[in-house]
């Protein structure tokens, strides 16, 4: 021991392994976990290790914690929403664009017809059963993270992801779309209302 400092032992890795552990389910993610380590470290005055060696031990316990909270979240749903799930990156028959694609789109000029749309959307979504939707234990941090994630790809790129990976991102997603249609729909009201007074 130097200066009060001790070096990085089984002891001090078993320690960062759990304090990275308790951060990943706080729902930090994979870049945040070195600072959170080193942190760690200099709080307990413990010597880092090479950082290769961090980095080692972030990325695997950043991969487990995600894979487990993948799983938590799609193990939560049912046979039937998880169908309903993986048909909202389908094409329906007469339609020209997924229902991803299309909770995706910016809201239009407020008129009669796209407030109707929009309503459509609502409904929609809605009758995925998405307010049962059991994400409690799920940082709002994480699930605002996986609908972003889930916004950034496409159809093909998330069908291949894992299943557990792909549920879990769709119903984040979801979740989020279904009060983002909620606001604009508000707001589309709104603006309908005032151009209809002036």
């Amino acid at each position: 021991e130097y200066l009060g400092y001790r070096t990085f032992d089984e002891e001090a890795r078993l320690l960062l392994e759990e304090h990275l552990r308790s951060r990943v389910a706080q729902g930090a993610w994979p870049e945040d976990l070195f600072e959170s380590a080193m942190d760690a470290l200099r709080f307990w005055k413990i010597v880092p290790p090479a950082v290769a060696t961090i980095d080692r031990i972030a990325a695997a316990i950043s991969a487990v914690g995600r894979d487990e909270m993948f799983t938590r979240i799609a193990s939560r749903l049912d046979q039937s929403t998880r169908q309903a799930l993986e048909r909202v990156l389908e094409v329906p028959a007469g339609e020209h664009r997924s229902m991803l694609f299309r909770c995706r789109e910016y809201p239009p000029e407020a008129t009669p017809s796209s407030l109707v749309d929009y309503l459509d959307r609502y409904r929609e979504i809605t009758s995925l059963g998405v307010e049962g939707f059991d994400l409690s234990g799920t940082p709002s941090g994480v699930i605002e993270h996986l609908a972003q994630l889930t916004r950034r790809y496409d159809v093909q790129a998330l069908k291949r992801f894992a299943p557990e990976m792909r549920i879990a991102m769709l119903a984040c997603f979801l979740v989020e779309a279904h009060k983002s249609l909620l606001d604009h729909l508000i707001a589309m009201h709104e603006q309908y209302i005032t151009g209809l007074t002036r």
